[in-house]
């Protein structure tokens, strides 16, 4: 199995997807995702009455999206109630224009604690790659004004702060950004 990535489940729902002879991935911040490892609270619960399908709803407070489980694995659904927090990783599949995951794994997670260092991870891992496209733009134009980079992030300007205090860029005037070399 692939190694999943830690996402929102807001980035699965509205990335753009991509479908090629890997397969279906999504692109997200973090990059291309086929295989996603996701925590949300249990928000629905189905399983067809013969036991052969079955599906949770999660829900991250980012997006709700529903994780499908088929024949033997629909059992594992038997693990989990309304409100539980899950830590799951699944295929990202689409069928009908509706994006969902294909369980392959998943663990209840009772300490409270977890949730909250899922989202610090997210957070840093958007930080990092937020800082590295400001940084790439930065060195691919040979410098950039303050006032462009707002526009095109928002006000980041504590990223260029921290930019700044790695000794990535410097302000030679101000206003002006340029990438040290």
């Amino acid at each position: 199995m692939k190694s999943a990535t830690k996402v929102l489940l807001r980035f699965l729902k509205e990335g753009e997807l991509v479908r090629d002879e890997e397969g279906l991935r999504v692109k997200t911040p973090l990059g291309e995702v086929a295989y996603a490892r996701v925590m949300g609270r249990v928000v629905d619960i189905f399983v067809r009455e013969d036991g052969g399908y079955g599906a949770l709803t999660l829900d991250d407070e980012t997006a709700t999206l529903q994780v499908r489980f088929f024949r033997g694995d629909v059992d594992l659904i038997k693990k989990v109630s309304l409100g539980v927090l899950v830590d799951l990783i699944g295929r990202l599949r689409e069928f009908q224009g509706r994006r969902y995951l294909v369980a392959e794994g998943f663990s209840v997670r009772e300490d409270l604690n977890w949730e909250l260092l899922r989202k610090l991870e997210l957070a840093e891992s958007l930080a990092r790659d937020i800082k590295q496209e400001i940084l790439d733009f930065i060195r691919q134009r040979g410098g950039a004004l303050m006032v462009e980079i707002r526009e095109k992030w928002g006000e980041d300007s504590q990223i260029v702060k921290d930019l700044k205090n790695d000794g990535e860029i410097y302000e030679p005037s101000p206003g002006v950004i340029k990438a040290v070399e």
